[in-house]
């Protein structure tokens, strides 16, 4: 089959007259944990920022449809600025077009038709500020010709709680029962030494499990976002109603969120999203008042004894941006593991000094995923 230009088009999708097709297309490789429906449901319908946009992949004279992808809507702040980025999410293409062309040719389309142009009142713009994606090994070749740069990299950390399993990878089994117990036990003695050590820094601190996020998130996210060094930092909108919509009402897993509350007036200083991944308390969100002194250590010391206590072997959280913060991460032995690329493309109607797809710039977390 011969994959020349001329035979292919992008054509914009409608969530509910196509929702069938899109369905049947996501069947060819895409599984979203085995609930398709659910997903559609949730992140296409029900999406706080919005409906995504969608474009299938069409081919030839008939424009059949053998491809399709998405850009969900994600409001961002910068400062006091109001950025609408859109996240690249569930392309997928019929084996027979899974070549270079098709892919690279709707990411192109994709990008012209979404982002803002130059010109806003220029019938082709789009409405979007800023793209960016994850892509998987095999599609960056894609995405670096598409026209979309490298930001950096979503790193993931992880502490090992419990050291049995570690240590008869190395060992025989009969030292890891025997040590690894007793190891971990002088390593929360020290985390319970380090959490005494922060107790007369600042805010007197307790910690507790919420089921949903109240006004006090939103309390919290004012907070940080008025910060003057937050005036250059790229964030995705952290209040109570994207909180809900991404973890409450996302039907994918079950998250729930550990909080640092002020004793003295129950304010909350600090939150970690988390769902349990098999041996694993993974933190898919968190964020931190940084007026608080040592709050940051605080809640990672907590959150570390408490996944110790619950019995998860390890916890983990995948974080981009500030040195300063993944250097906070490591520092409490948040060792990393695993990278992924993030790339990102700029309108040209954004007025930026060079510093906006900067790494140090950015500050992202799973939230900013699609589940």
């Amino acid at each position: 089959m011969s994959n020349t230009p001329q035979l292919y088009t992008a054509v914009a999708a409608n969530i509910e007259l196509d929702c069938e097709k899109i369905l049947a297309l996501w069947n060819c490789g895409l599984t979203h944990g085995g609930m398709p429906e659910a997903k559609f449901d949730w992140y296409y319908r029900k999406n706080c920022g919005g409906p995504p946009q969608i474009f299938f992949l069409c081919h030839g004279p008939q424009r059949e449809t053998v491809g399709v992808a998405a850009v969900g809507r994600r409001e961002m702040r910068v400062g006091t600025q109001t950025i609408i980025s859109g996240e690249l999410v569930d392309f997928v293409a019929v084996p027979e077009h899974r070549t270079l062309f098709p892919a690279l040719f709707l990411q192109k389309e994709i990008r012209r038709l979404t982002l803002k142009s130059q010109n806003s009142e220029a019938s082709s713009g789009g409405s979007h500020d800023i793209l960016y994606g994850l892509p998987n090994p095999k599609s960056l070749a894609v995405v670096k010709r598409a026209g979309y740069q490298l930001v950096g990299q979503l790193v993931r950390r992880a502490r090992i709680l419990r050291l049995e399993g570690y240590l008869s990878r190395h060992a025989p089994v009969w030292m890891g029962q025997l040590f690894g117990p007793l190891l971990d036990r002088v390593r929360m003695g020290a985390l319970a030494l380090r959490a005494i050590a922060t107790r007369g820094s600042g805010l007197e601190l307790r910690s507790c499990w919420l089921d949903r996020p109240d006004s006090r998130f939103d309390d919290l996210w004012q907070r940080v976002v008025a910060q003057s060094w937050m005036n250059n930092v790229l964030i995705g909108v952290r209040d109570s109603a994207f909180l809900i919509w991404r973890f409450i009402d996302c039907p994918l897993r079950t998250y729930r969120f550990f909080a640092l509350v002020a004793n003295t007036d129950d304010r909350l200083i600090a939150y970690a999203v988390c769902a349990v991944d098999g041996e694993t308390l993974h933190v898919h969100d968190f964020l931190v008042d940084p007026t608080v002194h040592d709050a940051s250590k605080k809640l990672w010391i907590a959150l570390s004894r408490e996944a110790y206590r619950r019995g998860h072997g390890n916890l983990s959280v995948e974080f981009l941006g500030a040195e300063s913060i993944q250097q906070s991460l490591e520092a409490i032995g948040l060792v990393k593991r695993q990278q992924r690329p993030l790339y990102a493309s700029r309108s040209a109607a954004i007025q930026d000094d060079g510093t906006l797809l900067k790494e140090s710039n950015w500050y992202l977390t799973s939230a900013d995923e699609d589940g």
